[in-house]
């Protein structure tokens, strides 16, 4: 018969061995989870930064929000008050004052005074500045 002491022995010797390489296993899978908490924490560390400065960007969001509705507004009770009808009719006639007349814009009639041409109207002047050039 087999010794029970020594039976016993043997088998808190192999669970002593098994223990020491388990132990040494997880030192490394300590060593990795430590880096691997290292990189969890900076991420922290970032994500805090981004939510501490979300505040300060959602105020500035905020206030642009509050111009483009302030606009708006003002857009609104212009158009209800007919104010931009009656901005856009003043500056139409004053464009249509300044513009030249058609009858200036398309005479075009030439005049011959020996060899030299005259032309009349605006489309006259552009071609007389380019008659000019090719001489």
């Amino acid at each position: 018969m087999a010794n029970p002491i020594k039976e016993a022995f043997g088998l808190v010797k192999r669970d002593i061995l098994g223990l020491k390489d388990r132990i040494g296993k997880s030192e490394d899978e300590f060593e990795v989870v430590k880096d691997s908490l290292s990189g969890v924490n900076d991420s922290i560390k970032e994500v805090t930064k981004e939510v501490v400065s979300f505040p300060k960007e959602f105020k500035k969001l905020d206030k642009k929000l509050d111009k483009i509705n302030n606009f708006q507004k003002e857009l609104l009770k212009n158009m209800k008050s007919g104010k931009i009808e009656k901005e856009l009719d003043s500056k139409s006639k004053k464009v249509v004052e300044e513009a030249p007349k058609t009858d200036e814009i398309f005479d075009g009639e030439e005049e011959f005074f020996g060899d030299k041409k005259e032309r009349k109207g605006l489309f006259g002047k552009i071609g007389d500045f380019f008659a000019e050039e090719e001489d």
